[in-house]
C-alpha cells in the first residue's frame, strides 16, 4: 500500500462528493436534488475505485480497480441528467432516453472486463514510478477507448451547451448561479481532454475524477452564497 498527493486528492474528491449527497439527500422529493443526488454518488464511486488503485502497489489490484472504475462513464450520463433537470428541460426528454445513453458505459463494464481476451480497452499496460502518483499503471488505450472518450466529451459539450443557452435566455436573477454551475461544468470537460490527447505527458494519470472536487467547491460556494437549488430557472 502507498499513498500519494494523487490519492490524496482522490480521497478528498470522495469526501467532498459524500458530504454534497448527504446535502442532497434532504429534500429526495425535488426532482433537480436527487439528479444531483445521482451524480454526487457516481463521483464518489469514480474517485473512490480511484483511489483504491492509486494506494494499491500489485499490479493484480490496481487493474482490478480500473475495471470497476470504468463506471466512471456513467457521470457524464449523470451530468447531463442534472444540468437538464437544474435547467428545467428534463420533461422534454424521454425516460427511455436517458436509460439509452447507458448503455456505451456497460458496454465499457464488460469489455474492459474481459480485456485480456480482445484487447479494445487496454492492449498493453506498464507499470511506472511516478512523483505525483508513486507506483501507477500506464494504460495503452485501445480502439474501444476512443469510443469511450468521444462520447464522454459529447455528454459534456452537450451539458455545457444547455448551460450556456439557459445563461444567456434566464433573467438577471439566475445570472450568478448559472455561471457558476456552467464553470463548473468545464473542469471536467478540460481535464478528460487533457487525459484523451496529453495522457504521455501526466504518465497515464487521470486528474478528471479530481476536477469534480473543483466543480464540488464551486456548487458548494453556489449553494451556501447564491441559494443554489432554492432559485431555479425557469426553461425558456
Amino acid at each position: 500500500m502507498q499513498f500519494s498527493l494523487y490519492a490524496g486528492l482522490l480521497l478528498l474528491s470522495s469526501l467532498i462528493s459524500v458530504a454534497l449527497a448527504g446535502y442532497a439527500s434532504h429534500r429526495p422529493s425535488d426532482k433537480v436534488m436527487r439528479a444531483f443526488l445521482y451524480l454526487m454518488i457516481g463521483v464518489f464511486c469514480w474517485s473512490c475505485t480511484s483511489f483504491f488503485e492509486a494506494i494499491s502497489t500489485s499490479i493484480g489490484y490496481k487493474v482490478f480497480w480500473s475495471i470497476v472504475s470504468v463506471i466512471d462513464l456513467v457521470v457524464p450520463v449523470l451530468f447531463l441528467y442534472f444540468v437538464l433537470q437544474f435547467t428545467r428541460n428534463g420533461d422534454r426528454i424521454p425516460k427511455k432516453a436517458v436509460y439509452l445513453l447507458l448503455i456505451i458505459p456497460v458496454i465499457s463494464f464488460i469489455l474492459s472486463a474481459t480485456f485480456p481476451i480482445h484487447g479494445l480497452i487496454w492492449p498493453k499496460i506498464y507499470l511506472v514510478d511516478t512523483v505525483l502518483a508513486g507506483i501507477s499503471l500506464f494504460y495503452v488505450h485501445g480502439a474501444w477507448y476512443w469510443v469511450e472518450i468521444i462520447y464522454s466529451l459529447l455528454l459534456y459539450f452537450a451539458a455545457a451547451g444547455v448551460l450556456l443557452h439557459t445563461v444567456i435566455r434566464s433573467a438577471p436573477v439566475y445570472a450568478v448561479q448559472m455561471w457558476l454551475v456552467f464553470v463548473s461544468s468545464l473542469f471536467p470537460f478540460i481535464s478528460s481532454l487533457l487525459y484523451a490527447f496529453a495522457s504521455p505527458l501526466f504518465l497515464g494519470i487521470d486528474f478528471t475524477p479530481i476536477s469534480f472536487t473543483l466543480t464540488g467547491l464551486v456548487l458548494i460556494y453556489a449553494i451556501t452564497r447564491h441559494l443554489l437549488f432554492d432559485l431555479i430557472p425557469i426553461a425558456p
